[in-house]
């Protein structure tokens, strides 16, 4: 009677042991590969919607191109491009994007080739696994035309300067051939704390899916207006991970001093070395405002900046805004992404 009460005490905790390793797989293998399978490319639930209170979604007649402002709430599908369709008096264009990430706003430019639409439509792509579906339009708006140069807007970056090529065919009736979309924050970004001479800013992206090497970095610094950087080969080949890398350098004494001020702009390249980009701006010395940190040079406000700057025993190191002189301040960056 003992051996078989053993037994059967055994054999329970057994079973038991065998149920709870058995849920254990379920949740760690069965639940997500459901999960991926199905609930992934459920467009029942996507939140991809084009914004026009802004007045970015138009389109520009004096640049012959199409903006259009695309915002995604917080979901958590796996969601890889949005399809934008243009159309006109029936007929109809489309280019495809990469999609924006949860509660992340999205800019894309498309050319267009004498193709002036009176409406816009967005058609998100939901992904599982190795295959994609095309969801049913989840936001469709009439297109107004527009100046950006005109309706530009301080606090935000100037659509205005920026190069979009023209392609398409010689009768003018083309699809677009070519967009570029813009990202305004960074993948990552790195502001160490200052440790030399030197205030840095490391800012680095992740390169989408057929991304062009054309691809422009828009930047501000010193006392100049933004403008756009090309982007050498030897930079936008660097990275194995498909990142590039830039540094913005921002160098200033308030004294007198044989070296002047500066701001400097750096990608890595595929040596493992800084690549001098873009201009350097110098001048002479000045003061600003002391702030905690590099913030405001990667706040998404294109008028905010800051410097690094040395006391005059040159043993202290910090951050000021509003310096002086123009010539060492770094106010922001972004990136046009070209896809052809």
């Amino acid at each position: 009677m003992k051996k078989r009460g053993i037994s059967e005490i055994v054999a329970t905790v057994l079973i038991i042991a065998i149920a709870v390793v058995a849920a254990g797989i379920i949740m760690v293998w069965v639940v997500p590969m459901v999960r991926n399978n199905l609930g992934s490319n459920d467009c029942s639930n996507v939140n991809v919607f084009i914004v026009s209170a802004e007045g970015y979604t138009c389109t520009d007649l004096a640049k012959n191109r199409t903006i259009v402002m695309i915002r995604r709430g917080d979901d958590i599908l796996n969601l890889s491009k949005v399809k934008i369709i243009l159309t006109k008096e029936g007929n109809s264009y489309s280019a495809e994007s990469f999609a924006p990430s949860a509660l992340q706003t999205i800019t894309v430019a498309i050319n267009n080739t004498n193709f002036v639409p009176d409406k816009i439509e967005i058609s998100p792509i939901v992904k599982s696994g190795k295959s994609e579906k095309v969801c049913s339009v989840s936001s469709s708006v009439s297109v107004p035309t527009c100046n950006l140069e005109e309706s530009y807007k301080p606090n935000e970056v100037s659509l205005g300067n920026v190069y979009v090529p023209h392609g398409g065919g010689d009768d003018g009736g083309d699809a677009p051939v070519s967009y570029w979309q813009y990202q305004e924050t960074a993948n990552q970004t790195n502001c160490p704390s200052p440790q030399n001479s030197i205030g840095i800013i490391y800012v680095n992206y992740t390169k989408p899916v057929s991304a062009l090497a054309s691809s422009l970095w828009l930047v501000k610094h010193g006392n100049l207006s933004e403008y756009n950087i090309s982007i050498p080969l030897d930079c936008w080949n660097a990275d194995d991970s498909n990142k590039l890398i830039f540094k913005m350098e921002t160098y200033a004494l308030q004294a007198s001093n044989p070296w002047g001020t500066y701001s400097r702009l750096y990608c890595w390249n595929i040596s493992a070395a800084w690549h001098l980009v873009g201009q350097q701006n110098s001048s002479g010395y000045g003061g600003g405002s002391e702030v905690s940190d590099c913030t405001q040079a990667i706040d998404g406000n294109w008028n905010t900046n800051v410097t690094l700057v040395h006391t005059g025993d040159y043993n202290l190191r910090k951050w000021e805004t509003l310096y002086t002189v123009a010539a060492p301040r770094i106010y922001e960056e972004a990136m046009w992404w070209n896809f052809g």
